[in-house]
């Protein structure tokens, strides 16, 4: 899993949110079925997580990648670093 975007955006209706975008890869030759990520926000001053949440994948086929974003809760103003695990299922 590679991270290609991390910034945060606000909106009226939804506050701050950290918008991310991951690169998942499939280095195998056969393709993997029910890959999910599981994502947490972590505050790099408190190492607390701010937000977490799972994401379903799909299949990746073998040597190959897809791209997945998300949004996750944040404070503008914080600091934080992405942790992102892949989970099959």
């Amino acid at each position: 899993v590679n991270l290609v975007r991390s910034e945060p955006s606000f909106s009226p209706s939804r506050g701050c949110v950290w918008e991310v975008t991951l690169q998942v890869y499939n280095t195998g030759e056969a393709e993997v079925r029910n890959v999910n990520l599981h994502l947490e926000l972590v505050d790099t001053e408190s190492a607390a997580v701010r937000d977490s949440m799972d994401i379903f994948a799909g299949t990746i086929p073998g040597g190959e990648s897809m791209i997945v974003k998300a949004e996750l809760d944040g404070d503008c103003i914080n600091e934080y670093l992405l942790r992102a695990t892949p989970v099959l299922l």
